[in-house]
């Protein structure tokens, strides 16, 4: 087997290996918001990535821009670690102990590879990631006074652990000009909606305080396998200094049958009683996603860009979820019970985000950093501690170094300042499915919110289209081990003027026999040359000039690397090749005056 399928073999078997791992069950959003966007390079610069994008997650940010990204392989993974806190007011207007909500400790990954496949004006890209997300879980009890009673946020959410989603996607960029890429994109959508909460069963008739515990019933609903599917396409025009793009994904629905799994309450009521059925359907929806941003290079090495990304969330107005014949039976004075919806209120709103970002590289190191402001995607009215969001600024960070040729490692830092909350008007009524519409509702999310969240990520890009660091600037090691031909020894660019020596080989001469030691007395009619005033010839240097890229027309796939020496000193041009002069006759002089010749 060749090099060349070797080393493909190696590509595609990391890339198989790192979808396996992205598809195992990562904890990310599933009917809610996105925290933000997604991807350690993109991240770092506050997700100001739309016009800039020229790397393998291109895929997510403006697919136009895998035809910048050559052939690349991208791994990266980012961790999401909130602060969170809820002191909810209960029916009965008394607050309640604050609970903490935590983030789920496991990263979210990402795998991308782009490459041109011999194909001219086209790149394309396929990749498996996950967009990042708030997911939380929370306690199930607290201890108050020495007693441990229920957790007052049990009938928004007490875990959202189980959750995956991943979107498995491919694109294509195709440049008519080489100012102008468009491309487009496919993904489809799949994983995992697993959420465990806690529904109410008092029918306000046996059952005369709506928040007795006795009887709550913990449910869990298992919504697997989800799928969906998503397109995108992408713009992007490149006039040098200045670069423009936008982009934009389809909205989708994820929806499949459910599994609800049921404990049933602990009230006397239930003695005896059982459920029948499990299954139930529901269905999420996902926004429009809207990007646009224009990119500037003032300086070589340093881009900044100023993006707007809008998402229309408005698409999610309810969660409902439907039972399939699910009964209650043998419970006491009610007999069989079907049960029946139970509808969540969402009303989300659209959301616009504000993006500043950029980078600047220099040599083998790059920094980058970025700054945001997006508002909330809920108001007041339909805030729970189920899907937490909140006006919010973003200040970013990110480093990246060159390891060795080619081989980048990235890392990003953001934290999201998010307003606190104080809920005194809440919608979202206590979940029952024994008095879905009771007359005086119990809402659970009234109280106070506090809210921030820190993401950290890594990655790696292997940039495969990068010459070798000797191929690009020489080095005498490679040099003294490749053979140079006399050619191009003998060439003007490779010669150094030395002064001659005994042990320096004769130059060769132009003429065919040596000019006559009397001819220049008898006769001026003739010019000599003008280099004949010179001694001797300068003698050849054997030394060999730095070699070129043996791809030269190969793009590097990082144009803003910045030489890490500006003030080497380049070889001084040799100069023009003299004619040589015999050293027993002096060259003539054409200058001097023609004198007389006056006989004696």
């Amino acid at each position: 087997m060749s090099a060349h399928s070797l080393r493909h073999t190696a590509l595609l078997a990391a890339l198989l290996t790192v979808v396996a791992l992205t598809a195992s069950p990562s904890r990310v959003m599933a009917g809610g918001f996105y925290l933000g966007d997604r991807g350690v390079r993109g991240t770092g610069r506050a997700g100001a990535l739309i016009a800039g994008a020229d790397s393998p997650d291109a895929l997510w940010y403006n697919p136009a821009g895998l035809a910048f990204s050559g052939r690349q392989l991208q791994l990266d993974a980012t961790l999401v670690a909130p602060r969170l806190t809820f002191a909810r007011i209960d029916g009965g207007g008394e607050t309640q102990p604050t609970v903490t909500g935590d983030g789920i400790p496991l990263p979210i990954p990402g795998a991308f590879y782009s490459d041109d496949f011999g194909a001219e004006h086209w790149t394309f890209g396929v990749g498996i990631f996950a967009p990042t997300a708030l997911l939380t879980k929370w306690p199930d009890s607290v201890v108050i006074d020495g007693q441990t009673e229920p957790a007052p946020q049990r009938y928004s959410l007490l875990s959202m652990a189980g959750t995956a989603l991943a979107h498995v996607a491919a694109g294509a960029a195709w440049q008519p000009l080489p100012q102008l890429s468009i491309g487009l994109t496919a993904q489809l959508v799949t994983g995992a909606f697993r959420v465990r909460t806690t529904l109410s069963a008092c029918d306000r008739a046996i059952c005369t305080q709506p928040e007795n515990p006795d009887y709550d019933g913990v449910t869990e609903l298992d919504l697997a396998p989800l799928l969906g599917a998503t397109f995108g396409a992408g713009v992007v025009y490149d006039a040098g200094f200045v670069r423009v793009g936008a982009s934009l994904l389809t909205p989708y629905t994820l929806s499949g049958e459910a599994t609800l799994r049921v404990r049933l309450p602990s009230a006397a009521a239930f003695d005896g009683a059982r459920v029948d059925g499990d299954k139930a359907s529901t269905a999420l929806d996902f926004p429009w996603i809207l990007r646009a941003g224009v990119e500037v290079r003032p300086l070589a090495g340093l881009r900044i860009e100023a993006a707007v990304v809008g998402e229309l969330w408005s698409r999610q107005q309810s969660l409902t979820i439907t039972p399939k014949d699910i009964w209650l039976r043998d419970v006491l004075a009610l007999g069989d019970y079907e049960i029946g919806p139970v509808s969540i209120p969402r009303a989300m709103r659209d959301t616009l985000s504000l993006r500043l970002g950029g980078e600047y590289v220099r040599g083998p190191l790059g920094v980058r950093a970025g700054v945001a402001y997006e508002n909330g995607a809920f108001d007041d009215a339909t805030l729970t501690p189920l899907t937490l969001d909140s006006d919010k600024v973003t200040l970013a960070l990110g480093v990246s170094v060159e390891v060795t040729r080619g081989l980048f490692l990235d890392a990003s830092y953001q934290h999201f300042f998010m307003r606190n909350r104080a809920v005194r008007n809440s919608a979202v009524p206590q979940p029952n499915p024994i008095r879905p519409d009771p007359a005086d509702p119990v809402y659970v999310g009234n109280g106070d919110y506090e809210m921030e969240v820190d993401t950290f990520g890594v990655g790696l890009r292997w940039a495969l289209d990068t010459p070798p660091l000797a191929a690009e600037h020489g080095s005498s090691e490679s040099d003294s081990e490749i053979p140079t031909s006399d050619a191009e020894s003998d060439s003007p660019a490779t010669r150094r003027e030395t002064p001659t020596t005994a042990s320096s080989p004769e130059p060769e001469t132009e003429f065919a026999t040596p000019p006559s030691s009397t001819s220049r007395r008898t006769t001026n009619t003739a010019t000599p040359p003008a280099d004949e005033d010179r001694d001797s010839s300068p003698a050849r240097d054997t030394r060999r000039a730095p070699r070129a890229p043996r791809n030269p027309g190969r793009v590097d796939a990082n144009p803003y690397r910045v030489d890490p020496n500006p003030y080497r000193r380049e070889p001084a041009a040799a100069p023009p090749a003299t004619r040589p002069t015999r050293d027993d006759a002096p060259a003539a002089n054409p200058y001097r005056p023609r004198r007389s010749r006056r006989p004696r």
